[in-house]
This record gives C-alpha cells, structure tokens and sequence, in this order.
C-alpha cells in the first residue's frame, strides 16, 4: 500500500447492499443488525495511488433473544375452586415454530398442566384451594426456552351454611 489507506465497510444481504461506514482511515467497524439472516461483510480497502482491494467474510444474525411479551389470566385472581379460568401467552422474538407447555407448582409440588404444543393458551378448573404459581415454557425452533409465571388464588367455594326464618312457620 501506498500513503494514507482508506476501508469503506458494506454488507449484502437477501440482494442488497447497503454501505455499513462510508470510507475513513478506521480499520474497523461495529455492525448491529435488526434483520435476521446471513450477511457477507465486505471492507474494501484502497491506498493514496486509488488501488483498491477487497475481502468479505459471512456472518449470521438470529432474531432477536425471545421473550414472553404477555402472560395473562381472562379473570382476576381470586376466583373459587372450581371456576375455569384461561391462560394466554404472547411472545416476541422467536424463530420458527414456537411450542408452549404449562405447569403449576401449589404446595411444595410441580405437576404438569399441559405438554409441549403449539397452542398459546390453557384452561385451568382448580378443585383445590390454594394460590398456584403457573408457569408457561416457550420454545423456538432453536431450541432456545424461556419461562414466565403468574401466581393465581384459588379461594373455598362460596355455600350457605345457615338459612333460617326469626319466626316459626306458621305465621299469621
């Protein structure tokens, strides 16, 4: 190379290009991506004579990390044994297909609600007083698991213990 040396930094990606950092006499340059896929990263570097040469290299962005945007009940907590209640997830970020298993955890012990699937909700009908801590796991087609949990009370159903009238029946 001859004198001052330039890099002009760009990347291609699904048919585009699309210049990273225009030229500088910097020899590096920090990318983030907000589209996923395969990008071939070119320099190209060019001396003070105008020779210019170029080199790429190909680097992979994934979505970004999925999270678990919403985890809702469709009734507010309490609600007595017995009433069904829904549970809905949303997540973001994911890649793929994304499956769902639901669980609870009530007195000191996990059981599953529901296996691995597609659907994003569950509907639970509790005959068991107490406050349960329901979870979702998601999973991506990568692999990647996440979890949330939301805590849910389950209170004694309401039942008349006493009904009675001031008076004797008869009353005239």
């Amino acid at each position: 190379t001859t004198g001052t040396v330039q890099y002009k930094f760009y990347r291609y990606l699904n048919g585009n290009y699309a210049v990273i950092k225009d030229w500088s006499t910097t020899n590096n340059v920090t990318m983030k991506s907000s589209t996923a896929g395969t990008y071939d990263i070119w320099v190209a570097v060019k001396d003070s004579t105008g020779t210019t040469i170029k080199k790429n290299l190909s680097f992979k962005f994934n979505n970004a990390a999925p999270s678990i945007s919403s985890f809702k009940a469709d009734k507010v907590s309490p609600q007595a044994v017995g009433t069904s209640v829904t549970l809905t997830a949303g997540v973001s970020g994911t890649t793929g297909t994304v499956q769902y298993k639901f669980y609870r955890y009530l007195n000191g012990s996990y059981a599953v609600i529901k296996e691995w699937s597609t659907t994003n909700n569950v509907t639970i009908k509790p005959s068991t007083v107490g406050t349960y801590d329901i979870w979702v796991a998601v999973k991506d087609s990568t692999g990647t698991t996440i979890q949330k949990n939301l805590s849910f009370k389950f209170n004694a159903t309401p039942s008349i213990t006493s009904f009675k009238a001031d008076k004797e029946s008869p009353q005239v």
